[in-house]
C-alpha cells in the first residue's frame, strides 16, 4: 500500500512528509493429509522502506521515530492440527514450528485492518523468532505454550540464532471466546537478552491483556480492539506500560 505520512514538528524544527510503499507482503498457504498446513509470509519492506517509515514515537532495531522494516521471511510455519483426533474428545492438540510469532499478545498488526503500525509493537508482540508451540483447545478456550529464541533480528535479511539461542525464552497465552465475536486474551513471557544477539543482555518479562470484538453491523465488518501491555527489563529497573485502542469499519471486500 502507498501511504503518505506528515510529521510536525520533527527534530530541528519544521515538518516532514514522506510517501512510502508499506507492508508489501506475499502470503502462501497449503495443506496436506487433512492435518498439516504451511504458512509462508514474505515481507518486502527491506526494499521499500529500507530507511524506515516515518512514525513519531516508534523505535527499534536502530530506528527512532521511524518504524523499522521487518525481515524478508516474516513467517514460515508448519502446523499439525488436532493430533489426537477423537482420542481427546472435543478437545484438540496442535503443534507449530518454524519462524513466526511467539504465543504472546495480540495478532500481527500487519494482518489487522488499520494501516498505521502501532508504536507499542515491541511491547505487545514477539515476532520473527524460531518458535515451537504446543496448543490445546477445549470448547471456547485455547491454551498455548511456546519456546523461542530471545534475540530480535537486526536487519531484514537476518535469521534467528537457532543453534545458540533457541529455547532460551518462553511464553504462555490463554485465549477465550465467551460470546460470538468476542475474544479475551492474557499472556506472559520471559525473553532472554532481546537487544544483544549473542545473549549477554538484560532479560525482559512481558504481560499482555486484550479484548477483541469483531462482528458485522448491517452486513459490514466492524472490529474494535483494546490491549494493555507491560514490559519489565533488568529486574524491574526499566518498566514500560502501553495501552492501545483501535477500531475499523470495512465497507466492501477490503
Amino acid at each position: 500500500m502507498a501511504a503518505w505520512t506528515l510529521a510536525e514538528p520533527v527534530p530541528g524544527g519544521g515538518r516532514l512528509g514522506e510517501v512510502r510503499l508499506v507492508q508489501p507482503t506475499l502470503v502462501a498457504e497449503g495443506g496436506a493429509f487433512g492435518r498439516l498446513s504451511l504458512l509462508a509470509t514474505i515481507n518486502l519492506e527491506g526494499a521499500t522502506i529500507g530507511s524506515g517509515e516515518l512514525t513519531p514515537g516508534a523505535w527499534g532495531e536502530g530506528f527512532v521515530d521511524r518504524r523499522h522494516p521487518h525481515t524478508y521471511v516474516h513467517e514460515l510455519l508448519v502446523m499439525a492440527d488436532d493430533l489426537l483426533g477423537r482420542r481427546d474428545g472435543t478437545g484438540a492438540l496442535s503443534l507449530t514450528a518454524g519462524k513466526g510469532f511467539a504465543p504472546f499478545g495480540t495478532d500481527d498488526p500487519m494482518m489487522r485492518p488499520p494501516l498505521r503500525y502501532p508504536v507499542n509493537h515491541h511491547l505487545a508482540q514477539i515476532l520473527e523468532r524460531a518458535v515451537a508451540i504446543a496448543a490445546v483447545r477445549a470448547g471456547p478456550v485455547r491454551a498455548e505454550l511456546g519456546l523461542f529464541n530471545g534475540d530480535e533480528p537486526e536487519r531484514p535479511g537476518q535469521w534467528p540464532r537457532v543453534g545458540r539461542r533457541f529455547g532460551d525464552s518462553w511464553a504462555v497465552r490463554l485465549t477465550g471466546e465467551p460470546l460470538e465475536g468476542v475474544e479475551l486474551q492474557g499472556s506472559h513471557a520471559l525473553v532472554h537478552s532481546p537487544e544483544h544477539r549473542p545473549g549477554a543482555g538484560t532479560d525482559q518479562r512481558k504481560w499482555s491483556l486484550s479484548a477483541l470484538w469483531a462482528r458485522p453491523v448491517n452486513r459490514v465488518p466492524v472490529q474494535a480492539l483494546v490491549e494493555w501491555a507491560r514490559t519489565s527489563e533488568a529486574d524491574g529497573f526499566f518498566v514500560f506500560h502501553s495501552f492501545l485502542a483501535e477500531g475499523a469499519w470495512s465497507p466492501g471486500r477490503h
